[in-house]
Formats: structure tokens, sequence, C-alpha cells
């Protein structure tokens, strides 16, 4: 069984998030967020994550990124559905299916 679910369009592409670097100045670090929302393939260009692979660019660039659908605990209005607007970050939603486990 499938059902019909909206999600926000910035869910179905990489994301590259800048993350300014805590010691220095003017750094910023490249943060790449996969489409599927697995945590583990998330990767940062900063020593700390190349060394240990994690680091707390990762922590604040999942923050940044939408990742809404409508199983969410963020409602979507009724307009807001019928116009594909994402309630959280008000870019475009898609409506696609998933299907159920029965």
């Amino acid at each position: 069984m499938t059902q019909a679910v909206h999600q926000c369009a910035s869910n179905f592409d990489w994301r590259e998030v800048e993350v300014p670097s805590s010691t220095d100045p003017g750094k910023k670090y490249s943060v790449s967020i996969p489409p599927w929302g697995d945590d583990e393939d998330i990767t940062c260009d900063c020593p700390g994550y190349l060394f240990r692979g994690s680091c707390r660019h990762t922590k604040a660039a999942l923050e940044r990124v939408c990742g809404w659908t409508s199983e969410s605990k963020v409602p979507q209005t009724a307009e807001q559905a019928r116009d594909h607007i994402c309630p959280r970050c008000g870019g475009p939603t898609v409506l696609v299916e998933e299907k159920n486990g029965a």
C-alpha cells in the first residue's frame, strides 16, 4: 500500500552547507549532506572530520537544512499543501508516494 506525502524539495538533492570555523576567523568548512537523510553519509572537509570521522560542523549543518515532510511535527496548512509550500523553510514541496509496511 502507498500513501502520498509532501516533502520539501530540498530533500531531493545533495546539499552543500558552509559552516564557519570556531577557531579560525574567516575560515569556512564545507559539509555535504545526502538527500536520503542518513547521518552516516554526511562529510565535512575540516581536519577534525578527516581525522575522527565526526565534527561539530556536521551537526551545525544539519540544523540549517530543512528536511521537512508532511509526517514531521511541523504541520502544513491546507493552503500550503495546495500551493506546494514548505511550512518550515517556505520553499517548494513535492508530492511523493511512500510505501507503507503491510
